[in-house]
């Protein structure tokens, strides 16, 4: 039978902290990639800026505009970066007729790039 002192067992605990951490971080930062990249290829594209718009903030709601291919992905890295746990991760597109296209008009059906991704990773997860 194996014997612990207090001393292997408080820092056996605090490793697994630690651990446990670690990992609900980058489970947080891929749901919310899988989301960020569901809402993106659901964007329609015309001419490419509501598509390359799409940003991702840390506490707060970043409002860059596309500018070319990647972009979107590139500043997303660059700001999940930033995360801890209990942060909110912010993902919305600046781009001034989004909200239409999200949400529909009177004359247009709404396409919820971003509701029908945070629901697709959802479902993914069981949920």
């Amino acid at each position: 039978m194996a014997k612990f002192g207090l001393g292997n067992l408080e820092a056996g605990l605090l490793a697994f902290e630690g651990d446990v951490h670690k990992q609900a971080k980058l489970i947080v930062r891929k749901i919310a990639l899988d989301v960020f990249r569901g809402a993106v290829d659901r964007s329609p594209v015309i001419s490419g800026l509501l598509k390359g718009s799409w940003n991702v903030g840390v506490n707060v709601e970043e409002k860059q505009l596309g500018d070319g291919a990647g972009a979107s992905g590139k500043r997303f890295a660059q700001q999940i970066g930033k995360f801890k746990l209990g942060d909110t991760i912010v993902i919305s597109n600046p781009v001034e007729y989004a909200e239409y296209v999200e949400n529909g008009t009177p004359k247009m059906a709404p396409r919820k790039m971003l509701l029908s991704s945070a629901i697709a990773v959802r479902e993914s997860l069981g949920e």
